[in-house]
């Protein structure tokens, strides 16, 4: 049973361009796997949710 990924809508670009590592260390602590509307994408940021989402292709 697949469910929708949280939605990481207070990551910004320009906060990607200074310093992304807080923004990554962020993501992994709330799950790996967020969808991020200002870039358009799923970021994945751990090999274990790299491995759910190849499983979970219905929702990713």
């Amino acid at each position: 049973m697949s469910r929708p990924a949280p939605i990481a809508d207070w990551v910004t670009i320009p906060d990607l361009y200074r310093d992304p590592f807080p923004v990554y260390d962020r993501l992994r602590a709330e799950g790996g796997v967020h969808w991020v509307p200002s870039v358009g994408r799923y970021l994945i940021t751990s090999y274990d949710a790299v491995h759910t989402t190849e499983f979970d292709q219905e929702t990713f």
